[in-house]
């Protein structure tokens, strides 16, 4: 019941968010809820990577995103169908594709150093800008 109260809490926290500040419920999400939500991985992969047990942070990165894709997003479009915004197909999506083609790239090279998480990093922050842009 928590949880369920706390996604009620979350929905119409970014409703009143967006309103206060003018902008897209889409662009709070993409960017605020989505921060808090990866905190849990972020803590989790920051201690795996100390102790030096680099396959646990990737694991759990990569198991959280597949699952939030296809049983969160799947179970969510089983109660309802879900109107999917032509910005979402136009551009974030492929803009996430591009972050795991390169992401890829990366790993089988061997490159997850610190220019690999400069260039993670980055990315990330060119997807905030165009999202402040507009996109």
């Amino acid at each position: 019941a928590g949880v369920w109260i706390g996604g009620w809490a979350v929905i119409k926290g970014v409703i009143g968010f967006s309103t206060y500040l003018g902008i897209t419920p889409l662009a709070i999400t993409l960017t605020v809820v989505a921060l808090g939500t990866s905190l849990p991985e972020l803590a989790t992969s920051l201690i795996a990577v100390r102790k030096e047990m680099g396959e646990i942070a990737v694991g759990t990165l990569i198991g959280s995103n597949i699952l939030n894709i296809a049983f969160v997003l799947g179970t969510a479009a089983m109660v309802r169908p879900i109107a999917v915004a032509g910005s979402i197909i136009s551009y974030h999506l492929p803009l996430m594709i591009l972050s795991a083609l390169i992401l890829t790239i990366l790993m089988r090279k061997g490159w997850m150093g610190r220019f690999a998480g400069f260039l993670i990093l980055l990315i990330y922050l060119i997807f905030l800008g165009l999202i402040a842009g507009g996109l």
